[in-house]
């Protein structure tokens, strides 16, 4: 969720800098930002993941040691 509202003030951002005129060049510029946000946000969820599964894996860790 966090990611697409900043996906939305990104686009607001871009059309107001291209004033609502699509060339090609904001075109191109605009369809790189959501490739690049489109892998941020993957890349956000994998490091999101491997910090869930450390934490499961030391609380595991504390329970089985007591």
């Amino acid at each position: 969720m966090y990611v697409l509202s900043l996906w939305r003030v990104a686009f607001r951002m871009h059309l107001t800098v291209c004033k609502h005129e699509f060339h090609l060049q904001c075109i191109l510029e605009w369809n790189g930002m959501t490739i690049f946000l489109f892998i941020s946000a993957v890349h956000m969820n994998h490091v999101l993941s491997i910090v869930h599964l450390c934490s499961w894996v030391s609380s595991y860790h504390h329970r089985s040691t007591f």
